[in-house]
């Protein structure tokens, strides 16, 4: 063997003894990847078991409780009299019972009065209606005094809605818990009794034992302790053994050394209910032998991959020769340079070797594909890789030069602005829904070059060279930031009718056809200017500013273009503050109340019915309107659960109204469309209406042509199924949208609603009278009722009674008013006076 190749074999030894000697002495630090490890393993399932017990054990008690409170009946049993009680007693029950079943954890439901009368209980399958007094009730062992002194705190201090005692183990293993819930008397206002449910944590335990066998059975062993923190009291303690790898007994002196005998402990607490100082602490735990067997494991395999490299060095540095070290040795340096970024490097393909040879050339093609890969991904940082404009982020930098250029130049006194252009096309997704994307994909390509090809004559348009060809301050860019959006930099400007022009003539050329393969495709935009410095003081607030105006422009019609000013600022942030309190409202929909503006028989002047119209009486700005929220309300699909309160707050009037109404009184709903195309809104109408006991012909629902256009066929199965339910079904504001009379025939409606805006001018306009004579024919031809809504003059009135109008509705006869003012007004007399 050569010296050189005796060097080599013992520098190679060296090398992996100093590698070996460095993962020793770093099996500290292994070890604590391995506490780290399992300290997050711990956490997690800590994390998992409160949230179990707070999010779902405890909470699911504490909706239940509120639940029973709001029980129908049981505000009557606690104010009723005596003979009157067993009535009320049974439905309160047979609501309890329903509960109790839902819950495999209560063990038992108790109604008790203010002096302690029990008034009912229940358990999963026993009624018991036993008049046991309280002291006798609470004085028979621990358990009972703890659920008297439950009962006793509860009464002194009625401010704290619930209140839930320490586990309390029984004889027969099981442990109990106990929360108890004040009611208030609807008479007087103050403390009326309370609720006691009795609950078994033994599903809980049972929960915990799960996750214990889950770890026991995992390659990380625990124990779990659940300690009532107030008694010092263990309620489970569950252990496991863990078995030591084998061999690991010459590492473990070293191992108690690094690691100094450490458990992992994670302690959390599980609060009892909202108004409990203590709570149950629990802890996961996880032996020292679960870490040494961890690190054993890390440590094994690098010892082994170490002796294996140092035998098959050895081995074959037997055959390692000067010819070959000195190509290998040329190749390495080359490879640091790679590494740095130095791409032209190349190597000589002039050495002896056929492997070597062709691994120099291979070298060599890799950096030249690392040098083309490196400009590409460079270009691709900076540029879309469909049109090759510029991106967003050269966009902004472009501005952010742009800006400080400006402000420079500012202070010389000679600075002129710029301006922004976002440019939305219109309607883009019907082309990729028509024609495919590869089809759009090339109509964005050619839109690119359209709109390059149609700026100024001085402008310079970036694209995939760099911009150079101008100072920076005169450059203008076009780039594409996703999608079907563009934006431009137009440099320069100084007026808003310089911007306008450009604007007008790349509106004019997008109105042209642009032929995509053998398609000739249509396509507009809508574009938003803002101009720099008047709007806007950074990139992103002109780019948000010009979004803006481009989102006016679009509610202009589109296929034209907007300035942006503060107002459209002003009015997005107004429409974004309405949506956030909206949907802080749904949390308490007690914001909201239901007006009610009766419909007038016209030929008897008798009121038949009425319509629920919703107001939003803010807690800080008032009463809201609902045109400037019904909308974003429909948007957002907040309307979903609101529509669900109006009907059932509806259908809980009319039960309420029952006896002082005919039974051919009705309210009439307003639905909207997503309630038509996204919610079961025949069942929900069915079940409130069983759950109220109120008759399906109480119920009218209002509909607009609008929502019937979106999805025909879901709007008709959904209106026959109200249909079938016994609900007439209304066509509001008839004739402000298409009035086509196929709808009319494909739905059958029970009514059609005159609009306001043709009853508004009939005193004065003869096509107005005309429309509504022949909307009151057309519909007595067809079978259908007719209402005039927006009546507001006598005049108004007698000529849709001439005309034989059936129902009136406006404010002639009434503004909507509150329920209780509706019942003073109306339901007292006959006829309207």
């Amino acid at each position: 063997m050569s010296l050189f190749a005796r060097l080599l074999s013992w520098s190679i030894i060296s090398i992996f003894l100093v590698v070996g000697l460095l993962a020793f002495s770093n099996s500290h630090h292994i070890s604590n990847i391995a506490v780290q490890s399992t300290d997050q393993l711990l956490t997690s399932r800590l994390k998992a078991i409160e949230t179990y017990f707070s999010d779902q054990y405890i909470t699911n008690i504490l909706d239940d409780l509120k639940l029973l409170s709001q029980a129908p009946s049981l505000n009557n049993l606690l104010a009723s009299p005596e003979q009157e009680k067993k009535l009320h007693r049974v439905e309160v029950a047979k609501f309890f019972q329903r509960v109790v079943k839902t819950n495999t954890s209560y063990k038992k439901l108790e109604v008790f009065d203010t002096e302690g009368l029990q008034l009912l209980a229940i358990s999963p399958t026993k009624r018991f209606y036993q008049y046991n007094n309280l002291n006798q009730l609470f004085t028979n062992n621990a358990l009972q005094n703890e659920k008297a002194a439950l009962f006793s705190s509860m009464c002194q201090d009625q401010h704290r809605q619930v209140l839930t005692s320490s586990p309390l183990p029984t004889d027969d293993g099981d442990t109990l818990l106990y929360a108890v819930m004040g009611l208030t008397d609807p008479d007087i206002g103050r403390f009326g009794g309370a609720i006691i449910v009795t609950v078994s944590l033994q599903k809980f335990f049972d929960r915990l034992n799960k996750l214990f066998k889950q770890a026991s059975d995992s390659q990380t062993s625990m124990y779990i302790k659940l300690i009532d923190s107030q008694n010092n009291r263990t309620l489970i303690n569950l252990q496991s053994h863990v078995s030591p790898i084998p061999g690991q007994e010459w590492l473990e002196p070293i191992l108690n050394l690094l690691l100094n005998d450490i458990d992992l402990v994670a302690q959390g607490n599980l609060p009892l209910g909202p108004y409990q100082s203590h709570a149950l602490q629990l802890e996961f735990g996880i032996p020292k032998e679960v870490i040494y067997n961890q690190v054993v494991k890390s440590l094994a395999p690098v010892f082994s991959a170490a002796g294996l490299v140092l035998l098959l060095s050895i081995a074959f540095s037997a055959f390692i020769s000067r010819s070959i070290a000195l190509p290998i040795t040329a190749l390495s340096k080359a490879s640091g340079q790679l590494s740095q970024g130095n791409f032209s490097v190349t190597v000589s393909e002039e050495v002896q070797g056929s492997e070597l040879k062709q691994l120099s050339r291979t070298f060599n093609k890799i950096g030249k594909s690392l040098q083309r890969y490196t400009k590409e991904i460079s270009f691709l940082a900076f540029h879309d890789p469909l049109t090759r404009l510029p991106n967003r982020i050269k966009f902004i930098r472009h501005l952010n030069n742009m800006i400080a250029d400006f402000n420079k130049i500012d202070s010389q006194g000679s600075a002129s602005g710029f301006a922004v252009i976002f440019i939305d096309l219109d309607d883009f997704k019907g082309i990729n829904d028509n024609f495919g994307h590869q089809v759009g994909d090339k109509l964005l390509c050619a839109v690119s070059h359209l709109i390059t090809n149609n700026l100024r004559a001085s402008d310079f348009i970036a694209t995939s060279n760099e911009l150079t060809c101008l100072p920076e301050k005169d450059r203008e860019i076009v780039a594409r930031i996703g999608g079907d959006e563009f934006l431009i930099c137009l440099p320069n400007i100084t007026q808003p009718e310089q911007a306008s022009h450009v604007a007008e003539r790349l509106l004019t050329a997008l109105q042209q056809p642009i032929q995509v393969d053998k398609e000739e495709l249509f396509i507009e935009a809508s574009l938003g200017i803002v101009l720099y410095p008047q709007s806007g003081k950074s990139a992103e607030e002109l780019i948000k500013f010009a979004d803006i105006a481009m989102y006016a422009a679009k509610d202009e019609g589109k296929r034209t273009y907007s300035h942006f000013s503060p107002e459209m600022s002003l009015h997005l942030k107004n429409i974004a503050d309405v949506e956030r309190d909206l949907r802080k409202a749904q949390n308490n929909l007690d914001q909201f109340e239901l007006l009610y503006q009766p419909f007038i028989e016209k030929g008897t002047g008798k009121i038949i019915g009425a319509e629920a119209l919703l107001r939003w009486n803010h807690p800080s700005k008032g009463v809201i309107s609902p045109h400037v929220f019904i909308g974003i309300a429909e948007t957002t699909g907040l309307i979903l659960p609101m529509g669900e309160w109006i009907i059932n707050k509806v259908c809980q009037q009319l039960a309420n109204w029952q006896g002082v109404t005919s039974p051919a009184f009705y309210v009439a709903v307003n639905l909207s469309a997503k309630q038509i195309h996204r919610q079961d809104v025949a069942t929900i109408l069915q079940e409130k209406i069983q759950q109220f006991s109120i008759s399906p012909q109480q119920i009218h629902v209002e509909v607009t042509e609008s929502l019937l256009m979106k999805d025909e066929n879901k709007a008709k199965k959904t209106i026959d199924a109200i249909r079938d339910i016994g609900i007439q079904v209304w066509l509001d504001d008839f004739g402000t949208g298409y009035s086509s009379l196929s709808y009319l025939r494909k739905f059958q409606f029970d009514g059609v609603k005159i609009d306001r805006s043709f009853v508004r001018d009939i005193d004065d306009d003869a096509h107005d009278r005309a429309l509504c004579t022949a909307i009151i024919s057309m519909a007595k031809n067809m079978n259908m009722q007719v209402v005039a809504e927006g009546i507001e003059t006598k005049t108004q009135a007698e000529f849709l009674i001439e005309k034989k109008c059936c129902i009136g509705q406006g404010y002639y006869y009434s503004k909507p008013i509150s329920a209780e003012a509706f019942a003073a007004s109306f339901f007292q007399r006959k006829k309207l006076a």
